[in-house]
């Protein structure tokens, strides 16, 4: 018992845990269970609609009988001779016997009848009472058995008076409900196929229903998940920054006094300084992704001449190109230029990470960095290199977070995977765009585009 009581719990708690099975689990119990009542009503109301209707056609047919049997109860031969017609002409599809009969004391003998073999006989039953005395229409539901079969019968007993009221006799009809009963099974089958169709259609709805809730409760989660991603992206980046920020201090305050040093110190010193650059450079990257994702970055756009902002980019690092052997070169555009509204640091942030990007992938050979102006209304700038180039599946996921090109080349090459991201959003969020093309062992060209404002014409 206590087993099963423990069973019993488990579930509730399971149900109040994951409300969308226990709205699926409601569905599937509560719309068969409409559907079944509302097929249970319909039949119901059809067959009682077919019922009555049968009752009022049996009512008017004992009608036109009483009417004429009044003036042909003193010629019994004449009068069979009628009710015989009457049957064979079948005033209802369903008549199954039509009897006359006049009072005999307390009870009533058959005048004339469908079934011969009735005439003579006495009827002492209830009915034929009530309907003599009430001087009204009884009508009732019975039931025969003939050859082991059960058969409904509407019986219908109406008066037989004069025009002026005075009562002769009573006229009995049967009307069976056979046809009836036929129709209506026919339609209790075709209702229940269609139930039974319809319950397992809803049941397929439900059960997709169902994978839906999960689908939902998963996505669910998956926020939940990727929000506690960004919270701890955002908490383990400060949180690194200030050490990562001291050990660079300290480490160049070594550096001051490297030159005293072993030489094999000098090395470890150089390559502490390179691992904390790029420790510092995924800090960055992380903080700058984390801002990005949360809609916590601003961009402050001002009018800004990106001549300015790439020639101070390309000075501070045309040192590094040069240290590797490339040959760099910027070609600003020389005519007049009008300002773009953009954010000068983000864009100081784009072109470092173009920049730098092309240096770190470029081998040998050059790198080369425009600025197109074609009277357009639209400034680009573009990084060229003689890189590594890549193929067109890497194109297609370069600017996905910490995806990096899959060559051989690129395998030595360190770098986070966010720098390109990063590029991208701040680029869209200046209402920029950024386009690649590249040629695998040939190079690569980034481009950012951005409106110019409009200059007022004079």
């Amino acid at each position: 018992m206590q087993f099963i009581k423990n069973k019993i719990s488990s579930y509730i708690r399971f149900l109040a845990d994951n409300q969308q099975v226990f709205l699926s689990l409601l569905l599937i119990l509560l719309v068969p269970g409409i559907l079944v009542f509302n097929t249970v009503f319909v039949v119901k109301s059809m067959d009682d609609n077919m019922n009555y209707e049968l009752r009022l056609k049996a009512e008017m047919a004992g009608s036109i009988v009483a009417r004429y049997s009044s003036d042909l109860l003193g010629d019994p031969t004449q009068l069979q001779a009628k009710i015989k017609l009457t049957v064979d002409e079948s005033l209802h599809s369903s008549t199954r016997k039509v009897t006359i009969m006049v009072p005999e004391g307390e009870n009533f003998q058959v005048l004339a009848s469908s079934d011969q073999s009735e005439i003579s006989q006495i009827r002492p039953q209830l009915q034929y009472t009530v309907a003599w005395h009430q001087h009204a229409t009884i009508a009732q539901l019975v039931q025969t058995v003939q050859n082991h079969q059960t058969e409904r019968l509407w019986q219908v007993v109406t008066p037989i008076a004069t025009p002026t009221g005075s009562k002769l006799g009573l006229v009995e009809i049967l009307v069976s409900t056979a046809d009836m009963d036929a129709r209506t099974q026919t339609v209790l089958v075709n209702s229940v196929l269609v139930l039974v169709a319809s319950i397992g259609l809803v049941l397929l709805l439900i059960a997709n229903n169902a994978r839906l809730f999960q689908y939902a409760l998963l996505f669910h989660k998956l926020q939940e998940v990727d929000k506690m991603k960004d919270n701890f992206i955002s908490i383990a980046s400060h949180e690194l920054k200030t050490p990562v920020t001291a050990a660079k201090g300290f480490l160049s305050l070594v550096e001051q006094e490297k030159q005293v040093l072993p030489a094999e110190i000098q090395s470890d010193i150089n390559k502490a300084n390179m691992s904390l650059e790029r420790l510092s450079d995924l800090v960055n990257d992380l903080l700058n992704v984390s801002r990005i994702e949360q809609k916590r970055l601003a961009i402050d756009p001002v009018p800004t001449d990106i001549r300015t902002v790439v020639g101070e980019v390309f000075e501070d690092l045309s040192g590094s190109a040069q240290k590797k052997g490339l040959t760099i070169e910027y070609h600003p555009f020389t005519g007049e230029l009008p300002p773009v509204l953009i954010d000068p640091a983000k864009f100081r942030q784009i072109m470092v990470n173009l920049l730098t990007n092309a240096i770190k992938y470029t081998i040998s050979g050059k790198v080369e960095v425009n600025i197109i102006f074609e009277d357009l209304g639209k400034v680009a700038v573009s990084v060229k290199d003689t890189g590594i180039g890549m193929s067109a599946g890497d194109m297609e996921k370069l600017f996905t977070q910490f995806y990096r090109v899959r060559n051989r080349k690129a395998r030595d090459i360190v770098g986070t995977g966010l720098g390109l991201w990063i590029t991208k959003q701040l680029t869209e969020m200046m209402d920029g765009k950024i386009l690649v093309e590249s040629i695998e062992d040939v190079g690569s060209r980034f481009t950012v585009v951005f409106s110019v404002i409009p200059t007022k014409k004079k």
